[in-house]
């Protein structure tokens, strides 16, 4: 199941004819999967629409929070691991938005924690560079996986020696990814690291009534970055 304004639910299931059958069936209705492979996929699904489709086979419009598994209690961290065995970057080109550069350092064990980063409006190319630069020196020479909407913001980054990649920017692929990693509690948020991420994490959210999905482009600048990265 999609959005609920997807073609196949409006001209045939809810069409009202006679030659069209229309069966709903939820995960739990297989009974060739075994119950601890059952409740180990409802427990890695995000809660919110992609728990409502995939689990519960509803026709559901995307809507509230995007990241609604976000827990502060459990995913703000004092103080990060000292076993990181590797660091790489998210960058999301900005402003009137915020300009952003997010620093993830991944951990042993597979958790991933955002450790370190920027964001700021009004701030020039250069600007970015400079910061990108700066994080080199801190974190090694890391991959910094850039929004493409920008390649000449990405070649800025090469021709001064800064490891740029191209992004996958699937959109609702990589909020999934993200939505998994909270729900599954493999990523966290070092408390103080990026003032903004703290601003956005709650007030990111889906486009209220949308026919697709897609979120709302505001609160998103840090969030960008963070899906660039870990996507």
């Amino acid at each position: 199941p999609d959005n609920p304004n997807h073609w196949l639910k409006q001209d045939y299931i809810d069409a009202k004819d006679d030659m069209v059958i229309d069966f709903h069936f939820k995960l739990d209705d297989n009974t060739f999967l075994d119950e601890r492979y059952k409740n180990s996929i409802k427990a890695a699904t995000p809660s919110g629409k992609f728990y409502d489709r995939d689990i519960l086979g509803l026709w559901t419009i995307a809507e509230g929070a995007i990241y609604s598994d976000f827990d502060k209690s459990k995913h703000i961290v004092k103080e990060p691991p000292s076993d990181f065995i590797r660091y790489y970057a998210g960058v999301d080109w900005g402003y009137d938005h915020h300009g952003s550069i997010v620093i993830l350092g991944e951990a042993d064990n597979g958790k991933t924690y955002i450790i370190d980063g920027v964001a700021e409006q009004y701030k020039h190319i250069d600007w970015g560079v400079d910061r990108a630069i700066e994080f080199q020196r801190k974190y090694g020479d890391i991959n910094f996986y850039c929004d493409t909407a920008r390649t000449e913001h990405i070649a800025d980054f090469k021709r001064n020696g800064i490891k740029a990649r191209f992004s996958n920017k699937s959109v609702i692929a990589g909020i999934e990814e993200v939505a998994k990693r909270w729900k599954n509690d493999d990523l966290f948020y070092v408390q103080g690291a990026v003032p903004r991420f703290e601003e956005e994490i709650y007030q990111y959210r889906w486009k209220p009534n949308s026919t697709k999905d897609e979120p709302l482009k505001e609160w998103d600048d840090f969030l960008d970055g963070l899906r660039y990265a870990i996507y």
